[in-house]
This record gives C-alpha cells, structure tokens and sequence, in this order.
C-alpha cells in the first residue's frame, strides 16, 4: 500500500463566517450605499452565521431593476438577461409578476446564496459568496484561484484529510450492498508505467472521463505481455491520450501506486472477462480509494489542466465581481449549476461512474473541486471539515434509498436516459453493474432496465418536457452482444427524458419524496424469450404488485423479519397528499384502504415509517442480473379507438391524444413519444385515426388529486363520479411480421373499456 502523500498535518481552517451567537451582526455596512436596502440585504446574508438562515424577498424583480445601483447592478445582470432574452422561453413571468430574494440556507459548508426568480415554482439561481481577504476581519468564503495553475498541495490536503478524518462515512458509503472484493483484472502500474495484474489487497484510483472522437489505444490479449514490461506506457507516449497522461501523474502525486482505466485495463478481445467486468463496473468504481473525473473537455485529449509541472496551464476565466468600494463577489463553482451542461455529464458511459465513486476530484470549467460523503469543496471557496451531506440530488437516492423505491429509480431514470451514447446500444450495457448491485433491494433484477418486482408498472412510462426518439443499434458496439438490446416496450429503446409510472405505487409510504397517489393493478401474467417464438420463455413475478393486497393485511399475519408494528396517532392521519417539508420535496401519504391503525419500521432504515411492510431482501443477497430477453408475452384484450388532437386541451409539457369510440363517446388519453407522432394526428384531422391499443394493466387515481393529476383528469368529458378514476393503461401499437411494437402508451377509463368490443390477443411485444 502507497504510503500517503501529505500537504501539512494542520486542520483545516474554522469557517471565517461562522460568527458567535453572542455577535451582533452590523444593521449596515459603510462599504455599500447605505440607502439601498437591496445592497444592505445582500451583505447581511454574507454575514448570516453558518448554523442561520436566511431569506428575504428584495420585492418586485421591475421593481429592483428600475433603481439603478452600480454596486448590486453587476450581480443581478445575469438574472436581468432572463428576462430580456428571446430565447430563454423558461421564464413565463413578467417583471411585474416575478420576486427577487435573497437566501442563505442554514448548514451549508459552502454557500447557498442564491438571488432568484421565483417563476411558478421554478427558481432561477445566482450563487454569489464574498471574497475572503485574509488581511480583513470579515465573512467572506470566496477565494479568487490562480488563473493558469491549480494549488496541488490544495488537491493533497483535501484527499488526506477526508482519509484519515472521514472513517466509514467515506471509506464504505455503500456499506448496504454486497459489493464485489475482487480488483479488477489489470491495472496500472503508475510508478513503473506498466500494467499488472490486480490483486484484492491493491488500493487502486480510476478515472472517469469522456472519449469523444479520441483514437483510443486498445488493449488486447496479443499486446499484454509487452504492457507488462517496466516502462511500456511511457514508451507509446502520445499514442495515450493526454487526459489518461495526466491521471497517472497526479495518481503519484497524491501517494496512490495504482490507478484503472476502461480502455488499458480491460483487453477489448477477451469477451468473457469484458463481460464479467461491465458487470462489476459500479463496484470497480466503489472499490476504488479515489475518483479522477475529468469532466470538460470533448475528447480525452483535452488533459488535466493546470497542474504544474504534469500537464498544460488553463485559461482561468476572471470570476469576481465588484461589490461596492472595497469588496469583492464570486459565483463560486457548484456542482447543481454545472453538471447538466459539462460534455461529461452528458454521456452515458460516465453516468454509473460518478455515481459510484466513494471520493471525486473533479476537473470541470476551468477548475478542480472534490466531493466525497461527508463534505465538498472547490478551489474557489474557504474550506472547512463538517458534519453535512454530499451534494445529491433526486437521481441519487436510487442507491442511497435502503428500501425498493420505485420513484427513486424513475429520478434516476429521467437523468440517465437522455446521455448520448456513441452507440445506441450501449445504453443497457452502461447501466448493468448499477442495475446489478441494487438488485440486492429490487426483488427479481431487472429485466432491460424494467424492475421485475413492480414490472407492469416499469410499462407505464412516457416522454417528460422532451421529446423521445427510437434508438437503432448500430451493430458496432464492443459490449457483449447479450446485452445491446433495444425493445420498444421498454425506455432503454428510446432517447430522452422518462417520466410516467415510476413516481407512482409507493402507497406503503407515510412520508415520501418521489411519488404521486397513483396505483398500477396487474391483469395478467408476463412472460419473456429471446425468441419471437417465445421458446424457453420464462414468468416474470411483479411480486410486489401482485402480493399488495396480501401485504396490506399485515393485522393478520406474522411480520416479515426486520419489521416492528407501532400504534398510529389517529389525529395524524393525512386525508389526502400534503407537503410536510419547508422546500417542498416531502409529502405525507395518507394510509391505503385498510391501514392506517398502525405504521411499520424496518432495521434498514430506522427513520422511515411505512404503512405496511413490504418486499425487503436480506442483507446477504446476492447481486443478479437476469437473463436479458428482448420479447414480451401475454394473454390480454385488444380494440380499436379514434385518436385527435385538440389544441385547447394540452396543458403542460404533455403530448396528449384524445380517445374516442366510433360513436365519439370520450374513451381515454394517448400520450405521444414526441412531436412527429403527435404531427401525424394533426394532419389526419379530429377523430379519423384509427389505432389498435391493448391493455396490460389497470390504475386508479383519487378523483379530488389535482396537484399530481394525469393530464386527462380535467377533461370536461371525462366521468368523474365516485372517489376514484379508474382506467385501463394501454398501448398503442403497430405489428410486424407477428411482433407488436410500442407506438405510444395511454390510458382508457375503466368503464369505458369494459363497455367497449375487445377481443383477445396473444400480445408478443418486441
């Protein structure tokens, strides 16, 4: 093991704004005009002591704007550009209409102030922080870096400090799966620039980066004993590309003897071990002691940039702004305001990557910051050692979450699913070693990319805010070929951003976030084949979906181990969904039918309570992946409908198709995959396109819930009486040579359906 390199053994520094409960904060600051009162708010959140909040609406954003300040002006110039743009088409509100406000968030290690536009629930964030000047006695946090080179003993101290300091918290942040021990096959001698053979002893870094158009050097079975010798690799020289150069060097400047990496580490020929491999990606990544990730740049010869003396200068950007006389503002560097727009975080391949890795240096607009479990810092900003949160957000909770939730994987989903991929048919082999270690909590695996434990309702997916386009396999891909699938019923077929059923049938909840009072009800059973024929089809078990009413019996049957019952207050029992968090982000659920007498906790996750028990593995599960089989069979009920477009009936970002039976009469919703579908209802005229949908599920939904209603809840037309909408989900679908494929999928109301002529169908979806 590589004896750690070290920058100094001194803590790090106390948090310069973090001002004593027994300091009065100044009323004004002489450093700004005194008779403006935006200026004086703003200095007073810089001010805010770390354990405060604070949050004060600056007024009316025309307002604000109509008042000339040459102090505050340049900090709210690039909100002002929101709302003269043409083209940003986000902003809906007027000037009139939208607030400025001025917030720092309590217990936040780096800042939090935002000035935002609060546009109907959208906010739009400046995060601004003030410059420390260490000569002064002040709050600021910001720091102003050098231009052209990065502090490498920066790099060095946030590395040993989160090792010898962190403990468990980052060493096994994902100590609830069972993760693969075994080091990958090779790895990279980055003192001697050779590969060798990985053992389970070697601590090892990877790096995570983007390869754009870049030849990559090809390991292959036929080149290993050469890549063996000492100094092999530094004798390809620039046949390396500069982002991988770079990573080894700073892998030995920060202590470390090994480092991975996908294209040297894994012989591109031997099918069997890149298998194996691909299937241990996450655990690659989570094994690792550190993460290089190289998010900017197209390609990988973009390198590492401005670490001296191992690759070339950047071009630092100037980042400060004037703040009246003496002080000075940066919009520090954080992850949320960055990550949707680097090339890095727009690839598939990087996705697994970041979200596995225990600790990150992070190489992103010109700078360098660091993220692990416990604390994130940048280059820009005073850093201090903390008990907070890493940065997450929703997509992350997939992992973090201890119990199956199948809103948390939908997140995820709605992130993954709009990466570009070099070739379309990488998108399942990018995702299987994440798909394969939660496993150990999805019941079943997943079958391309659907949880088999709620599969009928992994169907009821559709397009979000964009539109999705069919994926073609190029027939190029290096993954294994039992794994480059792209079935139409299934997201992993399409391109963009998901949304649908994923959000829903988390009834077992008392208080959750990513969900909405929507139940899918299994009709039928489901099988699959790699085989149109359906030869060697196997049951696919949606347990938790089909075993729901059993669970919710939970008065009368022994509980599940891991579980303990507790007595419900009953004058705590929501009547319908409600937030109960002051951002918004968690609702409390009330009890489905035949709970609410009591609520349950499991072992795993002590803080959350449950109105009945669910499907929790045991810890010592093994990860699964099963077979990947790219057909569907069913036995279910077919008829045909007329779909129209009206105009005056979309709302939101939804692309609706109204349901008629020959009669006319009202019958449901289709929703399109993108804007040519819908294109093709407009040209046809209102009423005359006839299409074939099936049913593969039932839902319902409460008739009074309209802050989570599908788009067809408001419908004049619809039947609204009793507490309940319920429907039939279909799809719509075109066959070919006997296979049925996916067009769009949708919703008919129960009793529409069951009025209707339907006939049965042996449904073979491809």
């Amino acid at each position: 093991m590589a004896k750690q390199a070290s920058s100094d053994d001194n803590p790090l520094p106390a948090d310069p704004a973090s001002t004593s409960k027994n300091e009065v904060m100044p009323t004004t600051y002489s450093s700004l005009p005194l008779d403006c009162e935006v200026c004086q708010d703003i200095m007073r959140s810089f001010h805010t002591p770390y354990e405060d909040k604070y949050d004060v609406d600056l007024g009316a954003a025309a307002d604000v704007l109509s008042k000339p300040c040459p102090a505050h002006d340049p900090l709210l110039a690039r909100l002002k550009e929101r709302f003269e743009s043409k083209e940003d088409t986000s902003v809906t509100l007027t000037p009139q209409e939208a607030h400025f406000k001025v917030c720092k968030f309590s217990a936040q290690t780096d800042t939090d102030i935002t000035i935002n536009v609060n546009d109907r629930g959208v906010r739009f964030s400046e995060p601004l922080e003030l410059v420390n000047e260490t000569s002064v006695d002040q709050a600021g946090r910001g720091v102003i870096p050098d231009p052209q080179w990065i502090d490498l003993s920066l790099l060095m101290k946030w590395n040993d400090w989160c090792q010898q300091h962190h403990g468990d918290d980052c060493e096994h942040p994902l100590n609830q799966y069972r993760l693969a021990e075994s080091t990958p096959t090779w790895l990279i001698d980055v003192q001697n620039r050779c590969l060798i053979p990985g053992t389970p002893d070697m601590r090892y870094v990877t790096l995570s980066y983007k390869w754009g158009e870049t030849e990559r050097p090809r390991l292959e079975k036929t080149s290993l004993p050469e890549l063996q010798k000492p100094n092999s690799l530094a004798q390809m020289g620039h046949q390396i590309p500069e982002t991988i150069r770079n990573a080894i060097d700073l892998a030995r400047l920060l202590g470390e003897d090994y480092i991975w990496t996908d294209s040297l580490c894994i012989a591109q020929d031997d099918e069997a071990t890149k298998f194996t491999e691909l299937n241990q990606m996450a655990a690659i990544y989570a094994n690792s002691t550190l993460t290089i990730i190289a998010a900017e740049g197209e390609d990988a010869e973009h390198g590492l940039l401005g670490l001296k003396d191992i690759s070339k200068p950047r071009e630092l950007k100037e980042r400060w702004i004037n703040f009246g006389d003496t002080e000075k503002v940066i919009s520090p560097q954080f992850p949320w305001f960055h990550i949707a727009n680097a090339p890095y975080f727009n690839r598939g391949w990087t996705f697994q990557e970041y979200l596995f890795s225990k600790r990150r240096i992070i190489f992103e607009d010109g700078m360098v910051r660091w993220e692990c479990s416990r604390c994130k810092w940048s280059e820009d900003m005073v850093h201090i050692d903390a008990p907070e949160s890493k940065f997450r957000c929703n997509w992350m909770d997939v992992v973090s979450y201890t119990w199956p939730s199948l809103g948390a994987f939908g997140y995820m989903l709605i992130e993954y699913n709009h990466r570009q991929f070099t070739y379309q048919e990488d998108v399942l082999p990018s995702l299987v070693g994440l798909l394969s270690m939660i496993s150990q909590k999805y019941e079943g695996g997943f079958l391309c990319g659907t949880p088999e434990m709620y599969f009928e309702a992994g169907l009821n997916w559709g397009s979000w805010c964009v539109d999705l386009t069919r994926r073609k396999s190029s027939g190029l891909s290096s993954a294994s070929k039992s794994l480059t699938l792209l079935p139409s019923w299934s997201w992993i077929g399409w391109e963009g951003r998901i949304s649908g059923g994923w959000a829903s049938n988390e009834d077992y909840l008392k208080k959750g976030r990513h969900t909405k009072p929507m139940y899918t009800i299994p009709i039928t059973e489901w099988y699959t084949s790699a085989d149109p024929s359906g030869i060697d089809k196997r049951r696919i078990h949606s347990k938790f979906l089909h075993e729901r009413d059993a669970l919710r019996d939970h008065l009368n049957r022994p509980l599940p181990p891991g579980w303990t019952r507790h007595t419900q207050d009953p004058s705590n029992i929501p009547k319908k969904m409600e937030r109960v968090s002051p951002d918004g982000k968690y609702y409390a659920h009330p009890p489905p039918e035949g709970c609410g007498t009591h609520f349950y906790i499991h072992d795993s996750c002590p803080d959350i309570e449950f109105w009945y028990p669910i499907p929790m593995l045991d810890s010592t599960v093994e990860p699964i992946l099963p077979p990947q089989t790219q057909y569907l069979f069913c036995s279910t009920h077919r008829t045909f409908l007329f779909g129209s477009f009206e105009q005056k009936q979309r709302q939101g970002p939804d692309l609706p198709v109204w349901l008629r039976d020959e009669k006319g009469k009202w019958a449901g919703v289709l929703l399109m995959h993108n804007e040519a579908d819908l294109e093709f209802f407009k040209q046809e005229g209102e009423g005359v396109v006839k299409v074939e949908v099936v049913a593969i599920s039932r839902g319902q939904i409460p008739n009074d819930e309209w802050q989570h209603a599908p788009t067809e809840m408001k419908n004049e037309e619809r039947f609204k009486e009793g507490l309940l909408y319920e429907f039939y989900n279909v799809l719509w679908v075109e066959w070919i040579d006997g296979i049925a494929y996916r067009r769009a999928h949708g919703r008919v109301e129960k009793g529409v359906w069951e009025g209707l002529q339907v006939e049965e169908v042996a449904l073979v979806l491809g």
